[in-house]
């Protein structure tokens, strides 16, 4: 059996991708609202946040089938 791994760092509703690259990319909520922080990692242990600082999320933006 796996442990589990502690993020070492806040991430509200996470999402992780396993891309074809052989990368997992990890996108969540921002604490501040300011958008969706981006994280990269080889393998689930150390992640690194990605260059872009943040997907922007602002009001009028479409989300889902809805509006904010």
């Amino acid at each position: 059996m796996q442990k589990t791994i502690r993020l070492p760092f806040p991430a509200a509703d996470p999402f992780i991708l396993c891309a074809a690259d052989g990368r997992y990319y990890l996108y969540c909520t921002s604490e501040d609202g300011s958008g969706f922080p981006i994280y990269t990692s080889e393998d689930l242990q150390f992640w690194h946040r990605s260059g872009q600082r943040n997907l922007p999320l602002g009001r009028g933006m479409l989300l889902g089938t809805g509006m904010l």
